[in-house]
């Protein structure tokens, strides 16, 4: 799907403008859409999975055209129940229902089938021009429909594969600013990628590209932007969650509700703004937060105290050489792990909390982890 399946909307399309990024109508701060991909949860994911299996077994019939209509009925109910799974989650929440399903009705009809077959034969022949294409509009929306939601569950599960370990290099940053995710980045991923590159970080083929001029969406002033137009939501994504890093966006971890929130400052943010969870008075994750950060144990020893020992130390051997970047990224994510322990559970904090972070038995920790 290089260009818009429709003319009125384009739930592939992206807008790039400075820091920031317009999907659906709606200005973000770059990086925005991949935080929000990061936090669907693993089982949301394996019920997209279970949908799209009708979806690739219809798909798969598309060969030659030779799309079997038998299978629609069963291919379009899956449609239907994907997109409403889709809609209670963001970033999938933002696009306007109202067209995308008219999209959906309109392509999953045996009319539809039968043009498909139709276009695909004529593409095969090589008897496809730009004058005939129109008369294959409804086949050629169900063609590159079908493959964008089929494909849905399986690159999702791909892209937390492979960006969720990273988004957890870039939580650890000491410095949340380009320059520093640009040397993350370089260490994770491979120093000279291809476009032959079949891994879920970047593979971006069938791209286009154009730019224009469109209105803010809240400003209402004239925007020269670079319009994206992507094959996949998982490629749009990666295209997000890299934009976001170019300008200093980063996604961090909450270490009250765990979930991934994005930061665009360079502040050492440790919560996000949602509500925290079973709080009986409302607050947000940031407003509990700043309360169990003075939160002490009996001795007087702060949690935060034991934790910056911690960090502190890490930091100094990573710089001398006598530590590896990956153990010492496992040290800190248990180590924030441990301190959140902490805050919630006061006999962890009695018993436990500061013998398991002291220096050699968090290493040893860290090092059981990274040999499974």
């Amino acid at each position: 799907m290089a260009e818009k399946i429709t003319g009125e909307s384009s739930v592939l399309t992206l807008d790039f403008w400075e820091e920031e990024v317009i999907y659906e109508g709606q200005a973000f701060p770059a990086g925005t859409l991949s935080c929000h991909a990061l936090n669907i949860p693993d089982d949301v994911i394996s019920k997209m999975e279970t949908l799209c299996k009708g979806l690739n077994q219809f798909m798969g019939t598309f060969d030659s055209g030779k799309a079997n209509p038998a299978l629609l009925p069963a291919a379009r109910q899956s449609t239907l129940k994907l997109f409403a799974l889709m809609l209670e989650h963001k970033p999938f929440s933002y696009i306007r229902e109202d067209i995308f399903r008219s999209m959906i009705e309109k392509a999953f009809t045996p009319n539809s089938v039968k043009i498909a077959n139709a276009f695909v034969q004529a593409q095969r022949t090589g008897k496809l021009t730009d004058q005939l294409e129109g008369r294959y509009e409804d086949g050629i929306l169900l063609c590159r429909l079908l493959p964008v939601l089929a494909h849905l569950g399986y690159s999702l599960k791909e892209f937390k594969k492979t960006m969720v370990p990273f988004a957890e290099q870039i939580h650890s940053a000491e410095k949340r600013i380009d320059i520093s995710y640009a040397e993350i980045f370089q260490q994770y991923f491979p120093k000279e990628p291809t476009f032959q590159d079949a891994g879920g970080w970047m593979s971006m083929t069938n791209v286009t590209q154009q730019y224009l001029t469109v209105p803010h969406p809240t400003k209402g002033h004239p925007l020269l932007v670079k319009r994206m137009h992507y094959v996949s939501f998982v490629g749009m994504l990666r295209a997000d969650f890299f934009e976001g890093l170019r300008w200093g966006h980063g996604p961090k971890q909450c270490l009250n509700c765990n979930r991934w929130f994005l930061t665009t400052n360079g502040y050492l943010t440790k919560y996000c703004d949602g509500l925290a969870s079973k709080d009986p008075r409302g607050r947000t994750c940031r407003s509990v937060g700043a309360k169990l950060g003075e939160k002490e144990d009996p001795k007087g020893h702060t949690i935060k105290q034991e934790y910056e020992t911690r960090r502190n130390s890490v930091s100094k051997a990573v710089h001398r050489g006598s530590m590896a970047k990956e153990l010492a990224a496992m040290i800190m994510k248990l180590a924030e792990e441990k301190r959140t322990k902490a805050f919630r559970d006061n006999a962890y904090l009695q018993n436990a909390y500061k013998k398991e972070m002291q220096a050699d038995a968090i290493k040893a920790e860290a090092l059981a982890l990274l040999k499974r």
